[in-house]
């Protein structure tokens, strides 16, 4: 019975749930435009001067940003050969500064996620920076019930994979170790 009000619950939130989509919606107009390449240069730009040590080098964000505080959560990851190489964001922001945040996401990206093993200097000019943009969390029946093509997963409320680096459920359920006790699902735009 719980299951069933679950599911419900689900099918109610995906087809009835604004919460978040105009500021969704902003975010697809942005990934859609040339912003969001000017975006990602700026994001590489940061890496390496993160992975240089050479914070003097840092610029400005070129482009303007949709709102996203207090709405979306913001994640960037770093992938190489089709694997994490970092991942780190949030649901919710020190700061409403999308520049600042971004900064400190890039960084934590390169040197805190535990899951990966940190990307080196030399390996940035082949990874893929992904920025996903990401509505609030909602709960889920189960891994296999999330379509992952368009929507990431929260595990046991603290462990967030993003669409970019989950290919299958197999493999999502390969990176889930240990046990399984919640499932969170969130609608996702990714920009890479």
């Amino acid at each position: 019975m719980k299951a069933f009000f679950l599911a419900l619950f689900t099918f109610f939130f995906l087809t009835h749930s604004s919460f978040g989509d105009d500021y969704l919606n902003a975010w697809y107009a942005f990934a859609q435009g040339k912003d969001s390449e000017r975006l990602l240069s700026w994001m590489r730009g940061e890496a390496e001067c993160i992975l240089a040590r050479e914070p003097e080098k840092r610029v400005r964000c070129p482009v303007e940003l949709p709102p996203f505080y207090g709405r979306l959560g913001l994640f960037v990851t770093f992938m190489l050969d089709g694997k994490n190489r970092g991942c780190f964001g949030s649901f919710y922001h020190a700061s409403p500064n999308a520049e600042d945040v971004m900064r400190g996401y890039i960084l934590g990206a390169l040197r805190s996620d535990y899951r990966s093993v940190p990307l080196s200097q030399s390996e940035l000019d082949g990874a893929d920076i992904v920025l996903t943009i990401a509505a609030q969390p909602f709960p889920a029946l189960s891994l296999e019930s999330v379509d992952i093509s368009s929507y990431g997963v929260m595990v046991n409320s603290e462990v967030v994979f993003v669409p970019a680096e989950i290919k299958t459920h197999e493999r999502l359920r390969r990176l889930c170790k240990g046990t399984i006790e919640s499932v969170h699902a969130f609608k996702a735009i990714t920009i890479k």
